[in-house]
């Protein structure tokens, strides 16, 4: 949900602004429509992360992950996945 309301936060920069200096590992949902396709350019924000993981589902629009039908499929087991992984 972050990115509905960073994406509707417009040049507001204070949401934005520090987002270089996070050194974690990030995991971006990216859907095919709406606010998606811009969360390429949000996840280049984050150049000094451990790592970025991107997890794209086209077909899909901005919450589709959380609230479709298939939620447990698109949005869990992913995160479930990620937080699991080994380095």
């Amino acid at each position: 949900m972050r990115d509905l309301a960073c994406g509707l936060a417009g040049r507001d920069e204070q949401y934005v602004k520090n987002v270089g200096r996070f050194h974690g590992d990030l995991l971006v949902y990216v859907e095919g429509t709406g606010f998606g396709p811009a969360l390429f350019d949000t996840a280049a924000l984050f150049d000094h992360a451990l790592s970025v993981t991107i997890d794209q589902h086209t077909e899909l629009g901005d919450s589709d992950p959380y609230f479709a039908f298939r939620w447990h499929q698109l949005f869990l087991d992913p995160l479930e996945a990620w937080l699991r992984r080994t380095r």
